[in-house]
């Protein structure tokens, strides 16, 4: 059969169906087109309608590798011999504006109700990952997961689940994607990553103005910024909401 060792082998429903979520998922997006709506939608059971789910996921999974490569040459054909300014004063508005920098930035996802989320422990780890796990006395499970986003502006986009933040952590899936002279925008929780064209906004920057807590320039300075990121991380949490319940595993 031209579909063995493909996500349709064996599948004995018909195959419009598939073709059917496929062209459903892609017009949705970002919205997740879940089991229970497939279900309603082609009059099948759900025990089917969550088949073909998950052969469109082993689908999509297929083509992340192709996706990571052909991201990765592309930047290095972009960038190569290339080197941001050495004054990290100037004005980075135009780099930014006309060229595919890459944004990186990380985020919590939860998989709990709101009740549930006032059980954290949010001592027993340091930064974002305390606030993953439950209470030693509601048991000390982990109700949620770490996700890292590294994409460019309409352009594609990645998420990778990760345990924590650390640099041996961070680093090796950033390099992944991009060679180390590519120019990279973050946050200032990124300090660790080696790359030479590296620029960061800070997030907690003070106000010179009494009036005021933090700095309007906490979000984006001299051209600085990382919105692609926080921006697909947004669609992420809408997609998650999707759901009802998550296994964070």
């Amino acid at each position: 059969s031209k579909l063995s060792g493909t996500p349709l082998h064996h599948l004995k429903l018909p195959r419009w169906m598939f073709g059917y979520v496929l062209r459903e998922s892609s017009l949705t997006y970002p919205k997740v087109l879940t089991a229970p709506e497939i279900q309603r939608k082609l009059g099948i059971s759900y025990k089917s309608a969550f088949l073909l789910k998950k052969r469109l996921q082993l689908m999509a999974h297929q083509f992340v590798p192709m996706m990571q490569t052909k991201f990765y040459n592309v930047m290095e054909q972009i960038y190569k011999g290339f080197d941001l300014p050495p004054d990290e004063s100037q004005d980075l508005s135009g780099l930014s504006k006309n060229m595919p920098v890459p944004h990186v930035d990380s985020v919590v996802l939860y998989s709990a109700r709101n009740r549930a989320n006032k059980g954290r422990k949010r001592f027993k780890r340091k930064g974002q990952t305390s606030s993953i796990y439950m209470s030693e006395s509601l048991g000390g499970r982990q109700i949620g997961t770490l996700v890292q986003t590294l994409g460019v502006k309409h352009g594609p986009v990645f998420f990778d689940s990760i345990s924590d933040q650390k640099a041996s952590t961070l680093t090796p899936l950033i390099r992944k994607y991009i060679p180390l002279h590519t120019p990279l925008f973050s946050d200032a929780g990124y300090k660790f990553y080696p790359g030479k064209n590296h620029r960061m906004v800070n997030h907690s920057l003070s106000s010179k103005d009494k009036r005021y807590r933090y700095s309007k320039n906490r979000w984006s300075y001299l051209g600085v910024n990382c919105n692609t990121a926080e921006g697909n991380q947004s669609k992420l949490k809408r997609a998650f909401s999707a759901y009802g319940w998550i296994n964070p595993k």
